[in-house]
């Protein structure tokens, strides 16, 4: 019966989501916290209730896809445009910036260069998923800290790709030349205009052909096929799963069907949700962190004072008010979801250290659980 126990752990996940709802609504507290907390609980470390992590990082995967369409899906094409400086200009200095600024602190520290740089490059990146559901909870998409704060978080998933790429370069192994790792981003990087060209033109025919039909299953089901399809056309060539999602949200909130597909989408997104964020407390080993609780403190709030301090720079001398500045560093202080995967793929070029693993998720899951309060 071990095939089936995935729907025994989503019983439990989806048996302990509801009464957090309910309790963290009327305590006034954001429900990824509790989200975040139940996971530890219910985790491998905690009562071990969930047993199968794995398959349920792959339905948190989902979960991070139908966020981002919709996010896509409330932006469209031509409000990206307008915020190319944020996307440019803030998130290539927040990257740049904080990379260098975080390898200079950890060699300092002791820690060899290349881990150095592995380090940093795990830091650098921030939360898509609870940045933008915070922003869109609060409606705040359209606001100026919400627009740098999107302008900075696409081009940390554009950034995802070189960053894989160096991995062998880090590690020692030396796979990849530095015109090998040229070719394979211009490569993953022509892929996403031409898919963004394509899906302008075919997507919009695709969805009016699957409203004609007059079958709201058939709707739905077409929608989703897009959605995945995307996503799944832009993982094959190096590129996230959440980027295609996206991207297919992006041109479909230009489509005459756009409030149909919201109305569609949104139950499953909410419940995926959940799911996403428990997976991500599942990970965190409660007695290491009761054995290290002042380095782990200290890590946290070392990365996000940094991390504040790096936007809160750019954004001031971007000419904006220094409160912009401080919601959008407060909002991007955390460490995003996209590093668990750049450390378990660090794991395997041997760029972790057990403790530094252990360290790394559990500064990671606290700057989340604080991000919302």
């Amino acid at each position: 019966m071990k095939e089936f126990l995935i729907i025994q752990d989503i019983v439990v996940i989806l048996l302990v989501s509801l009464p957090i709802i309910f309790l963290f609504k009327k305590i006034n507290l954001p429900s990824i916290v509790g989200f975040l907390i139940a996971g530890m609980i219910i985790g491998p470390y905690g009562f071990n209730l969930i047993r199968s992590v794995n398959q349920i990082s792959v339905m948190a995967e989902i979960g991070v896809m139908l966020l981002m369409f919709t996010i896509g899906l409330e932006f469209s094409l031509s409000q990206l445009i307008k915020i190319k400086k944020f996307l440019l200009i803030a998130g290539g200095f927040q990257l740049i910036i904080t990379i260098i600024f975080c390898t200079v602190i950890f060699i300092a520290l002791g820690i060899e260069i290349n881990q150095a740089i592995f380090f940093s490059l795990l830091v650098s990146l921030s939360s898509t998923a609870i940045v933008l559901k915070i922003l869109s909870d609060k409606d705040e998409l359209e606001s100026p800290h919400g627009k740098i704060s999107i302008g900075i978080l696409i081009f940390q998933d554009l950034a995802i790709v070189p960053m894989f790429l160096l991995l062998p370069l880090l590690s020692g192994f030396g796979e990849l030349s530095v015109g090998d790792i040229a070719i394979k981003i211009l490569i993953a990087f022509g892929v996403l205009a031409g898919l963004l060209l394509l899906a302008r033109f075919l997507m919009p025919l695709i969805v009016y052909q699957l409203a004609n039909i007059r079958l709201r299953e058939a709707f739905t089901i077409g929608v989703i096929l897009l959605l995945l399809g995307t996503a799944y056309i832009t993982h094959s060539f190096g590129l996230s799963f959440a980027l295609g999602a996206f991207i297919a949200g992006l041109i479909l909130s230009e489509s005459d069907y756009n409030h149909q597909i919201v109305s569609d989408i949104l139950p499953f997104r909410d419940s995926f949700n959940s799911i996403f964020f428990v997976s991500i407390g599942l990970l965190l080993n409660i007695q290491f962190v009761l054995e290290n609780v002042l380095l782990i403190s200290g890590l946290t709030l070392g990365i996000l004072i940094v991390k504040t301090l790096v936007i809160v720079t750019i954004v001031y001398f971007m000419k904006y008010p220094l409160r912009i500045g401080i919601l959008a560093g407060l909002g991007l202080a955390q460490i995003g979801e996209f590093s668990f995967v750049l450390a378990q793929a660090g794991l395997n070029f041997k760029l972790f250290a057990y403790d530094y693993y252990n360290s790394f998720l559990a500064s990671t899951i606290f700057s989340m659980i604080l991000t919302p309060l």
